[in-house]
């Protein structure tokens, strides 16, 4: 979704969906829609003195220009003339008011440009993660990297996206048999649904999308998750080759990792391995091992 399409996004502040134009301009900010990510109602609450004002600035990627504050200070005088100044009792209150004066006008002045540029110093660990991969060439790439239709997948994906989810089958299939067309086709609609979420989110983090729409793109997931009838591939009961007990503990394997972590399990003897162990012990006491070892 463009920058210029999204209608709402979340603040950083209150983490609430707002329209975009509940946010200052911040016409460089190309990631956030050319926009703050603390709505005006934030930016009026927290701001309350020129130390405010400068945090807010950093916080919100602008540019500290000493003109504005400088400019604010010039009204200085005209409030001291107002009645509202000197019915003030003390300095406390008179500093208040001035405070709130210079508020006002630097606020006022949010949409002029002439007044701040761009500039990368938000502490926000979200908004920095979003913006380092947008500096990172092979995110650039993946971007504007086309889209195709894809008949295994029956819809619309790019090359990186494809391999995600060829991947992601791959993977559910060093555990699990897969041997029919059904299997296959239903650990295919897990590895879309992860898709969908993956990309969801970073929809949310990136303010395109409501929190509240990346609830079901999770809810489809794990239902896809939990209703899995897969046989995991085991000469135990219950236990997979990667020494997980179930499907759903696979897939979480996955999420979190990209790759199950391989354990080592110990299965119970067998009939098999019981016989092969006494045909040894026999070869043992009769002396013929080297006659079996020489072929």
């Amino acid at each position: 979704m463009a920058s210029k399409d999204i209608e709402a996004k979340t603040c950083y502040k209150c983490k609430k969906i707002v329209p975009m134009t509940s946010f200052y301009p911040n016409r460089d900010w190309s990631s956030q829609g050319g926009r703050d990510i603390w709505c005006k109602s934030c930016v009026q609450e927290f701001c309350v003195d020129e130390e405010t004002i400068l945090e807010y600035m950093r916080e919100n990627n602008r540019k500290v220009n000493t003109g504005l504050i400088e400019a604010a200070r010039l009204h200085d005088r005209s409030v001291t003339l107002k009645s509202e100044y000197k019915k003030a009792r003390n300095i406390i209150a008179k500093k208040k008011i001035m405070d709130a004066s210079r508020v006002k006008y630097v606020l006022n002045m949010m949409n002029n440009t002439k007044f701040y540029e761009w500039e990368k110093t938000t502490t926000n660990p979200e908004v920095k993660k979003i913006e380092d991969l947008q500096g990172n060439k092979a995110y650039k790439e993946i971007i504007v990297e086309e889209a195709t239709y894809r008949d295994r997948w029956v819809g619309i994906y790019t090359d990186t996206e494809a391999k995600y989810l060829e991947d992601y089958v791959e993977k559910l299939g060093k555990d699990f048999d897969l041997n029919t067309s059904t299997l296959v086709n239903y650990a295919e609609k897990i590895a879309k649904a992860s898709l969908d979420y993956d990309n969801a989110r970073m929809q949310v983090a990136a303010g395109a999308m409501k929190p509240a729409d990346l609830k079901i793109y999770k809810q489809i997931f794990d239902e896809l998750n939990t209703s899995a009838q897969f046989t995991p591939k085991s000469r135990g009961s219950g236990v997979t080759a990667s020494g997980f007990n179930s499907f759903a503990e696979i897939v979480a394997k996955i999420e979190e990792t990209g790759m199950p972590i391989v354990s080592t399990v110990r299965f119970p003897i067998d009939d098999v391995d019981k016989i092969t162990e006494n045909f040894y012990h026999i070869v043992e006491a009769i002396g013929m091992r080297g006659d079996l070892s020489d072929g």
